[in-house]
């Protein structure tokens, strides 16, 4: 990313967005829209309603905020100095191969994907499916979650440590868990929050000692957690991916969820979506399904123009 203050100025003062989705919550383009004309008055908002259109004006574009741009697109938007984008990894935009444009990922997931962890955790572990079915009984029963535990003095492995990792590490350690953070790169990382960073190769020789895993892996064409991955395992442990599904097995991962040696699986992510329906962990009784929703929200536009905001008080006040 370059240096802000070495930036060219923009001359055309305009904000080209196309934030359109067949999701509900991430259809973001009205309401973002309609934040800019009345924080940005003297700065045009030219809105791309359909995705070819976005690709006609692009050369016209100083600003874009979009959920889609293509590599060769840069060579054809010369006066294109930033691009924000809600997605938080670089599936749907890439980065500048020259470093002229500066791309802004989204970083507002964070508080987002814990509530959502930690929804999969509390159903699991505080036996809430059997507490709605004894209240569908009218059956008082105070036995109910006596195998239930405590997710303090937990060990946990998270998967893909970055900002939502860090995130979630800050609140699971309120809870009294040990959390260690797992990614290519330990010494690259910031760790405001004391985690324990491990590499790939440290933390799979710990496997066997943590009570639950938890994946934010990002997309890959490598199956990180396989077989012998899960059969290393400690029994009984509690497994969780939000991140992206290309990365696990998802047969090793059943045939461990079938012998109990995971005793519990959350998923939001796989790695056909969506999740086929002949998929047996549809029907798994120790496992959640939600359909890639940890972050589909009514709060997800706010907080991508909270975010942007920041960056386009500064673009903006320089013209």
């Amino acid at each position: 990313m370059s240096d802000k203050n070495d930036t060219p100025e923009v001359v055309h003062q305009s904000i080209f967005i196309w934030l359109r989705s067949k999701i509900d919550a991430f259809d973001i383009q009205d309401e973002v829209a309609a934040w800019l004309s009345r924080d940005f008055p003297h700065i045009e908002i030219v809105l791309c309603e359909e995705f070819e259109e976005l690709k006609e004006l692009i050369s016209d574009a100083d600003v874009l905020l979009t959920w889609y741009f293509e590599k060769p697109w840069f060579d054809q938007a010369p006066k294109l100095k930033w691009i924000f984008t809600p997605a938080a990894g670089k599936d749907w935009v890439p980065l500048d191969p020259l470093g002229r444009v500066d791309v802004h990922y989204g970083r507002f997931h964070g508080p987002m994907m814990v509530e959502s962890l930690l929804a999969m955790m509390f159903h699991h572990n505080r036996a809430i499916p059997q507490l709605m079915a004894n209240q569908f009984q009218k059956k008082w029963d105070r036995n109910a979650q006596k195998e239930t535990q405590s997710l303090q003095n937990k060990k946990i492995q998270i998967w893909g440590y970055g900002a939502i990792g860090d995130r979630c590490a800050q609140v699971l350690q309120a809870f009294g868990c040990e959390v260690f953070g797992v990614c290519r790169t330990p010494s690259t990382k910031s760790n405001r929050h004391h985690v324990t960073l491990q590499t790939p190769l440290e933390a799979k020789s710990q496997l066997n000692q943590m009570d639950m895993i938890i994946s934010f892996l990002p997309t890959s064409d490598e199956i990180v957690m396989d077989v012998e991955f899960f059969h290393s395992l400690k029994n009984g442990v509690q497994f969780y991916s939000l991140g992206r599904g290309d990365s696990i097995d998802e047969k090793a991962l059943l045939n461990v969820l079938n012998t109990g040696l995971v005793s519990f699986a959350g998923l939001d992510v796989f790695q056909e979506e969506p999740l086929p329906k002949s998929s047996p962990l549809w029907e798994h009784p120790n496992v959640l399904i939600s359909p890639h929703s940890a972050c589909i929200m009514q709060d997800y536009g706010r907080m991508f123009y909270t975010e942007a905001k920041i960056y386009l008080d500064t673009i903006f006040t320089r013209l």
